[in-house]
C-alpha cells in the first residue's frame, strides 16, 4: 500500500518571540527537527476500487498508534522532501525505516533533466503574491522551484495553494498529502520518458537518505573551546577597532559632521514641507509650533546620531576610502552579458588596495574578518545548538553547477580558524577524507586530453605542474612547488580550473589581485593562449560540449545525472562548469553512501570535495581508514591513455582538519 505523509511545524522552543509561529521566528525554528513542534500530522493513501483515505492527528502520540498498527509488509511511503518529516518524526518519538522510505517528490524534481521554465514560474509568482494579498496580513515562505507549491501548480495543472498562518489547517494539509501522492506518478512517468528514473531510484534517492542520517546525527562542538575562541575574537575586534578610531580620528570627526549636517537639512526640509501644507489663515498661529517641534526631533535625532564611521558598514568604509582617503573602489562586473563599473568594498577592491600599499586597508581587512566571526558564526552556531551537538540541512538541488549545499546553518563555508571546535563524539574519532584535485581528473576523464590524462596517469599534481608553466620563475621541481611557491600555487590552484570553465583575461586578472599578485592584461592574454595551447583536447571537448547543451540537448555526467542548461546564453559559463563540478559532487554522495553501509561508520559533513566520518576510536581505526579511502576510490576512470587514477588524503584526529 502507498502512504503519504506530510507533517506542519512551528517554533517550538517557548523563550523565542517566534514561538508557535513560522514567519515570526527568527531562527527557522520550526525548520529544525529537535526546536520545532508539530501541529497537524496527515497521512493519504487510496483503496482499490480508488476511494480516497485521508487521516489527520493532532499529536505525535495518536498518530503513532495509527502507523505502528499499519500492515508494513509492502508499505509505501511518499513525502515531499520527506527527510524533514521522517527526521522530526524521529526526533519526536516515532522511528520510520528508510526502507518504508520509497519515494521524495522533491528528489524526483531535481532528477528531471526539463525542469520548470523560468517565464512559468515569473508569472506563478504573480499569482502567488496576489494570493498573498488576499489573505491580509499572513506571510509565506518563497517557493522555490521544488517547493510543492510550485511543483504541483506546473506538473497537476492545479491553482496556487497556501497554509494558513498556524500551519493547523486541516484542508490545507489534505491538499498536500494528496498532490504529493498524485505527483509521485506524475513524476516518475516523467522520469521513465527521459530515462532518469533508474537514477533518481538507485543513486539520488540513495543519497537523500544518507544524507537524512548525516543530518540526523549532527556533529559535536567543543564548547569549553568555542567560548575561548569567542573571547578572543571579541576581545581583538575591540583592539583592532580602538586602533582604527585613533588612527581615523579626524575622519571620524568628518564623519560625525557630515551626519550632523544631513541631519540639519533632512528636519529643515520636513519643517518647511510641513510649513507649506498650514493653510495660509493659519500659518501664523501654527508656523512657531512647528519650530519648536522640529527643533526637538532635531535635537533628539543629533543626540543619537554616530560619532565615529562603523567600521561594519561597507556604504560607511567606501566613503571613508573613496571620498576621505581618495582610494579607487572602482571594479568590473558582468551582468546580463554586459561588463559595467561599479563601487565597493569587497575582496577584489580591498585586495587591490592591499597590492598598493594604501594605508588602514590591511587593519580595515583584519577588523572585518574579526567581526564577521563575532557577528555572524558563533552566534549562529549558539543558537542552532542542541546540547553540545550542531546540526544542519543538506539540500542536493541547491545550486546551479549540481554541487551539494547545506544552511541552518551552512556548515560549507567554515572559515579554517574554527575548524578546531568541530570534535567527535566520546568513544570516536574524526576521519576526514578529500578528494584531492577531482575536477582535473573529471576533466581529463571525460575530455581525454592527451596532456591532462598524461600527467595525472604519471602521478604529477596538477595544480603544480600548472604553476610551472603559467608562473614563468617557477624553476624548481613538479613534487616542490606546493613548498617553495604556494603563494603562487594557490592562485594557479584558483585560476586553472577556472579558465576551463571560461574565464577571461579580466577574471584573471581579478584573481590574481585577489592572491596578493597584479598580473598585467598581457600577461593575462598569454597566460590564457599558454593554457589554452597546453589542454587543447579539454578546450575542444568543451566547445563540442557548448554547442550540444545550445541545442537545448542534455548531457549524463559521470553517475547518471541528467544535465540541460535552458537559456543558451548561460551555456558557455556555466555548461561545462555544471558538467564538472555537478559529478565530482555526485561521487562524493555516492562515496558518503558507499561509507555509510559499513558498520558503525557515520558520514557526518559533506563539504565540496571533503567527507568528515565519526568513527569508533578502537584497534579497528587503521582499517576503517582504508575502507574509507577504498570506498572514495573504487571508481574506474577508463581512458583512451590508460586509468586515470582517483586520489584521497586527509587524516585521523579529534577534531575537523584534513
Amino acid at each position: 500500500m502507498k502512504y503519504s505523509i506530510d507533517i506542519e511545524t512551528v517554533c517550538g522552543v517557548k523563550t523565542c518571540k517566534g514561538y508557535n509561529t513560522v514567519h515570526q521566528c527568527p531562527h527557522d525554528h520550526a525548520l529544525h527537527h529537535i526546536k520545532n513542534k508539530i501541529t497537524k500530522i496527515g497521512i493519504y493513501w487510496r483503496l482499490k476500487d480508488n476511494t480516497e483515505k485521508f487521516k489527520s492527528f493532532d499529536s505525535i502520540n495518536d498518530f503513532k498508534l495509527f502507523f505502528n498498527d499499519l500492515p508494513k509488509e509492502n508499505m509505501e511511503l511518499i513525502g515531499q522532501n520527506f527527510k524533514f518529516d521522517i527526521k522530526t518524526l524521529r526526533a519526536k518519538g516515532l522511528f520510520i525505516s528508510k526502507d518504508l522510505w520509497s519515494d521524495d517528490t522533491r528528489c524526483m524534481a531535481i532528477a528531471l533533466s526539463d525542469k520548470i521554465p523560468e517565464k512559468w514560474l515569473m508569472f506563478y509568482n504573480i499569482k502567488r503574491n496576489s494570493l498573498n494579498k488576499k489573505l491580509g496580513k499572513q506571510i509565506h515562505r518563497v517557493a522555490g522551484k521544488y517547493s510543492l507549491k510550485t511543483l504541483a501548480p506546473y506538473h497537476l495543472n492545479i491553482e496556487p495553494f497556501w497554509e494558513n498562518e498556524d500551519h493547523s489547517d486541516e484542508e490545507y494539509l489534505f491538499l498536500d498529502c494528496k498532490y504529493t501522492y498524485n505527483l509521485e506518478s506524475v513524476l516518475k512517468r516523467k522520469l521513465e520518458e527521459e530515462n532518469t528514473y533508474e537514477f533518481y531510484k538507485d543513486k539520488l534517492l540513495k543519497w537523500e537518505k544518507m544524507l537524512y542520517e548525516a543530518e540526523y546525527r549532527g556533529i559535536r562542538l567543543d564548547l569549553n573551546k568555542m567560548s575561548e575562541l569567542e573571547i578572543k575574537y571579541k576581545n581583538k575586534e575591540i583592539d583592532l577597532l580602538k586602533q582604527l578610531d585613533k588612527e581615523l580620528e579626524k575622519y571620524n570627526k568628518l564623519y560625525a559632521k557630515k551626519e550632523r549636517q544631513k541631519l540639519y537639512e533632512k528636519y529643515k526640509n520636513m519643517y518647511y514641507n510641513a510649513v507649506n501644507k498650514i493653510k495660509e489663515e493659519l500659518k501664523e498661529e501654527k508656523e512657531s509650533k512647528l519650530k519648536l517641534k522640529y527643533k526637538k526631533l532635531l535635537r533628539s535625532a543629533l543626540q543619537k546620531a554616530p560619532k565615529t564611521i562603523s567600521f561594519s558598514s561597507k556604504s560607511q568604509v567606501a566613503w571613508l576610502f573613496e571620498e576621505c582617503l581618495g582610494y579607487d573602489i572602482t571594479y568590473k562586473k558582468r551582468e546580463k552579458g554586459k561588463e559595467i563599473i561599479k563601487k565597493g568594498v569587497g575582496k577584489e577592491v580591498i585586495n587591490r588596495l592591499l597590492l598598493e600599499n594604501k594605508p588602514y586597508v590591511k587593519l580595515y581587512k583584519e577588523y572585518s574578518k574579526t567581526n564577521k566571526l563575532n557577528t555572524s558564526y558563533f552566534p549562529s552556531y549558539k543558537e542552532k545548538l542542541v546540547d553540545d551537538i550542531l546540526y544542519c540541512s543538506f539540500n542536493i538541488g541547491g545550486t546551479k553547477t549540481g554541487r551539494l549545499s547545506s544552511s541552518n546553518p551552512n556548515l560549507q563555508q567554515v572559515p579554517a580558524d574554527l575548524k578546531e571546535i568541530f570534535i567527535a563524539r566520546e568513544g570516536y574519532k574524526l576521519i576526514t577524507k578529500d578528494m584531492s584535485g577531482i575536477e582535473p581528473v573529471l576533466i581529463a576523464y571525460l575530455s581525454e586530453d592527451h596532456n591532462l590524462c598524461n600527467l595525472l596517469i604519471n602521478g604529477d599534481n596538477f595544480h603544480n605542474y600548472v604553476t610551472k608553466f603559467l608562473v614563468e620563475y617557477v624553476n624548481c621541481d613538479t613534487s616542490e612547488v606546493k613548498k617553495k611557491f604556494k603563494a603562487e600555487r594557490d592562485l594557479c590552484k584558483v585560476v586553472d580550473l577556472s579558465l576551463f570553465y571560461g574565464s577571461g583575461k579580466n577574471r584573471l586578472k581579478t584573481t590574481s589581485i585577489l592572491h596578493g599578485f597584479n598580473w598585467s592584461d598581457a600577461d593575462c592574454s598569454f597566460k590564457i593562449k599558454l593554457f589554452k595551447e597546453k589542454f587543447m583536447g579539454a578546450f575542444k571537448f568543451k566547445e563540442n560540449l557548448d554547442k550540444h547543451l545550445e541545442k537545448g540537448l542534455s548531457v549524463t555526467n559521470i553517475m547518471g545525472r541528467k544535465l540541460k542548461i535552458p537559456d543558451k546564453d548561460d551555456v558557455y559559463m556555466t555548461g561545462f562548469n555544471s558538467l564538472i563540478q555537478g559529478s565530482a559532487s555526485d561521487l562524493v554522495l555516492e562515496s558518503g553512501a558507499r561509507i555509510l553501509e559499513e558498520k558503525d561508520l557515520h558520514p557526518l559533513l559533506l563539504v565540496h570535495d571533503e567527507l568528515v566520518i565519526e568513527v569508533p576510536d578502537n584497534t579497528q581505526i587503521k582499517e576503517n581508514e582504508k575502507k574509507i579511502e577504498e570506498k572514495m576510490t573504487n571508481y574506474t576512470l577508463q581512458s583512451c591513455h590508460g586509468v586515470i587514477p582517483l586520489q584521497v588524503e586527509g587524516n585521523i584526529s579529534n577534531h575537523w582538519e584534513k
